[in-house]
């Protein structure tokens, strides 16, 4: 599958769908899931620790998924926390099954839920 990331370069990433990436895939969004369970508690060494090793297993993801070259490794590393963390979760979310479509019709669905208002595309 195609799976194109702008910050990283123009083409499209060529993703295979394997059983492989899959588990990386759910191993990747399980950390996720346990991180954000463990927010509540202090920060502390314990809590610092635990986001660093988080932040360089989404950086291993995404380089493992999507075989960045060290140049796009770097790119990575100078965009934005959340930048990221979305960039994963789209990844994810395509190896998942879903298509861009998919994802929008999602995305678009759960902030009408929240009650957010998406601004319009220029």
């Amino acid at each position: 599958m195609n799976i194109k990331i702008s910050q990283l370069q123009a083409k499209p990433f060529s993703v295979k769908g394997s059983l492989k990436n899959l588990k990386k895939t759910y191993t990747v969004l399980l950390d996720m899931a346990k991180l954000e369970a463990d927010s509540e508690q202090q920060l502390g060494v314990e809590g610092l620790e635990a986001i660093l090793k988080f932040e360089n297993k989404l950086t291993e993801y995404l380089t493992d998924i999507l075989k960045l070259s060290v140049k796009q490794q770097d790119s990575i590393e100078e965009l934005e926390q959340n930048e990221v963390v979305e960039i994963v979760q789209y990844v994810a979310m395509r190896l998942m099954g879903m298509s861009d479509e998919n994802i929008t019709d999602s995305i678009t669905n759960s902030v009408e839920d929240t009650g957010l208002v998406i601004p319009e595309a220029e």
